[in-house]
């Protein structure tokens, strides 16, 4: 179950999430250091759920630094000491074993999110729900033991556990009242979380207000160059700015450097070539990249006719249409 739950969460967050490149990848030394850690990871922040974020900072992954390899090896002797166990109870060690399996999913990630840890939904979080079924179970087992000693004790533990939790939630649930304080939060809590930045940019474009847009795009290139999607996100919000045409074509080419087989990004080159003096061939090129790409791209289809015809009209001397 947890390698099931694992696999689709890895498929999703690569399609959907676009966790994919350099970033998002490591050998497997380095993803069991990240399976290792996220492990006690989880675990601690279902033991003191204060301060959490939607993302937290990155971990730097050293399979030569022995220290990291601390949390493996504590994983696996706690492993073992469930295993000895197990003609008394199975369900801690089954727990144990579909948290760790799962933890393979963030292994690609180096970095955790909160929603991995106290959030649940189709994207298969078999790890913190697991945990938080074994915590239950602990906590149900402290409470049978209380309450056989102490009648009024186990209820007294459940109803502070629900009034703290509950508190816990209400306030924690403040960060995810729109997009905007989510990823102001995120960046408050996570200064170097280039995608807070670049989504945040995006937010703030959804809502005019391009300024800010534009500041929230390059804060995520100065921390992460190589952004195709901030680059491209630029350079989209500055075509739309009268005089900065040319800045958002040298975006729109870094974009493409760094990922050639993007058609959005030569369409939109293309489109911001026609506007410059000179350069319809240019532009016509770029609409033809983007069909090689993506055959199926009707306004490439269109820009590029209107280009062909309009190149013909002035070769004929009669005015473009």
């Amino acid at each position: 179950m947890g390698a099931a739950g694992g696999l689709f969460s890895s498929w999703v967050e690569k399609h959907y999430l676009v966790a994919e490149g350099t970033d998002f990848s490591l050998p497997f030394l380095g993803r069991l250091l990240v399976a290792g850690r996220a492990v006690w990871f989880y675990v601690g922040t279902l033991v003191w759920p204060f301060n959490l974020n939607f993302i937290y900072p990155r971990w730097t992954v050293n399979v030569a630094a022995w220290q990291q390899w601390l949390f493996p090896l504590g994983v696996l002797a706690f492993g073992a000491g469930l295993w000895a166990i197990r003609r008394r109870t199975r369900a801690p060690l089954a727990a144990f074993l579909s948290s760790w399996v799962h933890s393979f999913r963030c292994s690609d990630l180096s970095t955790s999110t909160d929603r991995s840890t106290h959030g649940s939904g189709i994207t298969g979080n078999t790890c913190p729900t697991s945990l938080d079924r074994l915590a239950a179970a602990g906590l149900a087992q402290a409470g049978d033991w209380a309450e056989t000693r102490f009648r009024w004790l186990g209820p007294a533990m459940v109803a502070a556990l629900a009034i703290g939790l509950g508190a816990l939630t209400w306030e924690h649930c403040g960060m995810f009242r729109d997009d905007q304080t989510l990823y102001r939060t995120t960046i408050a809590r996570n200064p170097t979380c280039w995608m807070a930045h670049n989504n945040l940019g995006n937010t703030l474009n959804i809502a005019e207000q391009t300024t800010e847009a534009i500041s929230e795009y390059e804060v995520a290139l100065r921390i992460k160059p190589d952004h195709a999607g901030a680059h491209y996100n630029l350079a989209f919000t500055l075509a739309g700015i009268p005089g900065r045409l040319p800045e958002a074509i040298a975006e729109y080419e870094a974009t493409l450097q760094l990922k050639p087989d993007y058609p959005e990004a030569h369409f939109n080159l293309g489109l911001a070539l026609a506007r410059s003096p000179g350069r319809s061939p240019e532009a016509m090129a770029q609409f033809e990249a983007a069909l090689r790409i993506k055959p199926d791209y009707p306004e490439a289809y269109n820009n590029l006719g209107i280009a062909l015809a309009n190149t013909r009209a002035l070769d004929r001397g009669d005015c473009p249409v």
